[in-house]
């Protein structure tokens, strides 16, 4: 009887040592998504203002308004994706969990991309050059790509940890067209 009552004592342990673990391990990636989903938040006035002004492109490209759509380009988005770039360049660097860093290396990836393609284009409109246009698109469609796998990293992320999605990873999808 002692003996029983020993090995269920010793079991007992192990298994609040394990759930306290597993707990902690839980809370701890929890944590490290919400400083990350933090300092992401930085971003959003950069996304806002490239949001208008590629509108203001997109009706300067249906009126045929080569001038604006290029001053827009060159004056406010680019200038802009090449922040967020760096931005996403400084936070990863800051990253310690490495499951995030994993994940977020793609968006280091996307931003990089879609920065290098913004500016393939403006050159590509400047030289009146079709290759170079090609070019930016490629490097779009490589942006998307990595963005993808962003999406699908942080949905993984999230649900082998307990962490509800605010409504991010549909609108990321929604950029995709998924």
């Amino acid at each position: 009887m002692k003996k029983t009552v020993k090995i269920t004592s010793v079991l007992l342990a192990v298994l609040l040592v394990v759930t306290a673990l597993t707990g902690c391990a839980s809370f701890e990636k929890k944590k490290a998504f919400m400083e990350y989903s933090a300092s992401l938040s930085s971003d959003s006035d950069l996304y806002n203002s490239i949001q208008t002004d590629m509108d203001k492109v997109q009706t300067a490209i249906n009126k045929g308004d080569l001038t604006t759509t290029k001053a827009v380009l060159q004056s406010k988005i680019n200038p802009a994706l090449k922040t967020l770039s760096q931005n996403a360049t400084s936070r990863h660097s800051t990253i310690t969990d490495t499951e995030l860093a994993n994940i977020d290396s793609h968006y280091v990836n996307y931003s990089t991309h879609m920065s290098d393609a913004f500016e393939m284009m403006l050159d590509g409109i400047n030289t009146e050059d079709q290759a170079k246009l090609n070019k930016a698109t490629s490097e779009l469609n490589v942006a998307m790509q990595e963005l993808s796998q962003y999406a699908s990293g942080l949905q993984q992320y999230m649900n082998s940890y307990g962490i509800k999605d605010d409504g991010s990873i549909a609108q990321i999808n929604a950029m995709l067209g998924n």
